[in-house]
């Protein structure tokens, strides 16, 4: 037990991978991330079989982009008019399919006598209770964008007293306090809540691996392989994929 956290200096565990540090393991990794997305098989690493899961944190609005409807729902100027949902719902869809054509071509994997199967992936949305019925609506009404409904899951996150800029509890009525969504962060301690149905869910579902994205990160690349190799490869408790700055600016620019 550390006696002075603040004073013990907190490294990551293992440097920093790119692209370039990986260099000729790069093809090994990401065929790992294949076979873990079709189905968790076909590697000496994969001895079970897994699933591969992704989680989008879809509880906000888009009141700062003056719509006044879950964020997910917002038309960003694409000449499709595809909403966000829609876009990450078929980025999700395209992505098992690239990694079945890619899983099929590996001579390697064909060695091993794979027969080729549908990938089990789960696909998991973190509503608010504000937003959480408009939502599943919004989904129904589009067929859900292709999303096979048994492998696509809502769930609604929790709430706190919305506070005001002193602090006090702001009421929503004289004897209703007004309640706000707790924050992306709250997935956290939804998980670990005894009543959460959430992980056992996740459980059932054989979900081993589980790439969470923000509903606004409409560049964000589901189910990368090279993402999921990693973990993989390197048995990770928890990979995070981030992008250099392309410069720093010299003053804050929100000060």
């Amino acid at each position: 037990m550390v006696s002075d956290p603040v004073a013990k200096q907190i490294e990551p565990a293992d440097p920093p991978v790119t692209r370039a540090s990986l260099g000729s393991d790069l093809a090994h990794v990401r065929s790992l991330g294949f076979q873990a997305i079709r189905d968790g098989k076909g590697s000496r690493i994969l001895l079970t079989p897994c699933v591969v899961a992704v989680l989008v944190l879809a509880g906000g609005q888009g009141t700062r982009l003056g719509y006044d409807h879950p964020k997910g729902m917002y038309d960003i100027g694409l000449p499709t008019k595809r909403s966000i949902f829609e876009v990450l719902c078929r980025r999700f869809l395209r992505a098992q399919e690239y990694c079945i054509s890619q899983f099929s071509s590996d001579l390697a994997c064909e060695q091993l006598g794979e027969k080729m199967v549908a990938p089990r992936c789960h696909m998991y949305f973190m509503t608010s209770p504000i937003n959480d019925a408009e939502t599943k609506g919004f989904f129904a009404e589009n067929h859900n964008f292709g999303v096979d409904p048994a492998k696509l899951h809502f769930f609604a996150q929790g709430v706190l007293p919305s506070l005001d800029l002193d602090g006090k509890i702001i009421m929503e009525k004289a004897a209703r306090i007004s309640l706000t969504p707790n924050g992306n962060g709250g997935i956290f301690a939804y998980l670990l809540e005894a009543e959460s149905k959430f992980f056992p869910e996740m459980q059932s579902h054989g979900v081993e691996y589980l790439q969470i994205i923000g509903v606004d990160n409409v560049l964000n690349r589901l189910l990368d392989p090279v993402q999921v190799g990693l973990a993989v490869s390197r048995d990770a408790g928890c990979v995070i994929k981030t992008i250099p700055k392309a410069r720093i600016l010299p003053v804050d620019p929100c000060p």
